[in-house]
């Protein structure tokens, strides 16, 4: 296990010249965490608003602060406690705030993780993790339990994939979309509702 990773982190406030690529030190996983070695993390609104001082529950007294939140890898330590991950399994998980994604390793508790399915390299599975648990809340455990007709707004963009899910569970779905993501909703199986 290494000593120390390279890690993105902002010791203000800003755009992104606030950003600062830093070493910082690797903790070893406590019990039910596993260490992973991140080999792709993706970048979601809630890391621009951060970054900026939009985000309510990061203040300055939390800085410095590494950022990202989705990221895909491989185990590289196993904490005290987990079962059914090993080292070298490729998986993808949302950390959560305040474990920081943007850098070499990341700690993740074992229930977040899931195993990376093979048909995703590491950089496009690093992009499922928020924007899916997005979905997957406001379509099933928010909003649609038992309804079997969904109207999704802006299907083209990271929450518009939920057409999939809701699919998956035989809704009706309708989709808004405008220029190039008119073809990209259809192609995944949503209606549009409105076209001009």
């Amino acid at each position: 296990m290494p000593n120390a990773t390279r890690a993105f982190r902002i010791h203000r406030f800003g755009g992104p010249e606030a950003l600062e690529l830093q070493t910082v030190a690797v903790h070893r996983p406590g019990r039910g965490e596993v260490l992973a070695k991140v080999l792709a993390s993706s970048i979601n609104p809630v890391d621009i608003k951060t970054c900026g001082g939009r985000y309510p529950l990061i203040r300055e007294d939390a800085l410095p602060y590494t950022l990202g939140r989705d990221w895909a890898g491989s185990i590289a330590a196993l904490g005290e406690g987990v079962s059914g991950w090993k080292p070298d399994q490729d998986v993808y998980a949302f950390v959560g705030q305040g474990l920081g994604a943007h850098a070499g390793y990341v700690i993740a508790n074992q229930d977040a993780l899931a195993r990376k399915p093979g048909t995703l390299d590491h950089r496009v599975a690093s992009a499922v993790p928020l924007a899916a648990l997005t979905e997957w809340q406001g379509l099933f455990t928010q909003h649609a339990r038992s309804r079997r007709k969904v109207l999704l707004q802006a299907g083209s963009g990271g929450v518009g994939h939920a057409v999939e899910f809701a699919k998956l569970k035989g809704a009706k779905v309708w989709v808004t979309a405008s220029g190039d993501g008119v073809g990209f909703v259809l192609r995944r199986g949503g209606r549009i509702a409105f076209r001009r």
